[in-house]
């Protein structure tokens, strides 16, 4: 109904210097993730950003899931090394796989790379 429209920035209120403002505007206008992501193993991933938060579903075996299906929620930040999202994800029964864990991406353009975490895919591209 109402979610379509604009919000005000009522956070800037809690802010207590430009700085920190400026921050806050650069972090907002990286370029959002949502969407349909391939992964290096044949795998396919649905990804909602709204930021600073990253969701998503993950499916084996090009989308049908059988092997292992898993959903992720991780939060995004801008260090010094770029781009960092970080999160915890796991398996759901539509797989075999009832694993877990935590995972550590870097983001580069329309690629994510994995730095650290359980899972098998390590580079993902926008499709």
């Amino acid at each position: 109904m109402y979610y379509n429209l604009v919000p005000t920035l009522t956070h800037c209120r809690h802010m207590h210097n430009r700085e920190s403002f400026v921050n806050a505007q650069a972090t907002r206008q990286e370029p959002d993730m949502t969407g349909i992501w391939r992964g290096n193993d044949g795998s396919v991933y649905y990804i909602r950003h709204d930021d600073p938060h990253v969701w998503w579903a993950g499916f084996s075996d090009n989308g049908s899931g059988q092997n292992w299906t898993h959903v992720f929620h991780g939060i995004r930040q801008i260090g010094p090394e770029g781009v960092v999202i970080s999160g915890n994800w796991a398996d759901v029964p539509r797989g075999r796989n009832r694993n877990n864990g935590t995972l550590v991406l870097t983001r580069s353009e329309d690629q994510l790379t994995k730095v650290s975490g359980g899972i098998i895919t390590t580079t993902w591209q926008r499709w």
